[in-house]
């Protein structure tokens, strides 16, 4: 009786843990097919840019001074987000934002470092290292690419 009973909370166990699964189901699309788009963008937006292996295209307007923020670096930022048909979706507005580098995106843990505090850069991050194919409630459609501006005001 003992051996049903443990195999039968085992099972229970194993049922609960798999129905408890974050996986969406969803697939993120792969950084190279956004590629030409990304890069179209910056073309028609007069951006000077270079393409980080990852997929990223930036551009960055003023490389700043002093340290450059690691993934446990809080920073303070002024941001600007639009989709790539120009139509802003979030900004920080007249306040700058803080938060960890490793709290963000991935695009911006891997774009940030790419400057210093007090620098400017311009980003054209593919979905999968932007919010992926979950997107973000509300505010971004799965799998969009998103064209970022950050002004790192300070790292600490």
């Amino acid at each position: 009786m003992r051996y049903l009973t443990a195999c039968l909370l085992m099972f229970a166990f194993f049922a609960v843990a798999s129905c408890m699964k974050t996986d969406s189901g969803c697939s993120n699309v792969d950084p190279k097919s956004e590629l030409d788009t990304l890069i179209k963008y910056a073309q028609m937006h007069g951006m000077n840019y270079s393409v980080h292996p990852t997929g990223i295209v930036y551009e960055i307007v003023d490389p700043g001074y002093n340290e450059s923020p690691n993934p446990n670096s809080v920073i303070t930022f002024y941001y600007t987000g639009k989709f790539l048909n120009d139509v802003i979706f979030d900004q920080s507005g007249g306040m700058p934002s803080t938060a960890a580098l490793y709290q963000l995106i991935e695009g911006w843990k891997i774009a940030l470092p790419l400057i210093r505090k007090t620098g400017k850069i311009r980003l054209l991050i593919p979905s999968a290292l932007a919010y992926g194919c979950n997107g973000s409630a509300g505010a971004v459609p799965p799998n969009t690419p998103l064209f970022f501006e950050v002004h790192l005001i300070n790292v600490q």
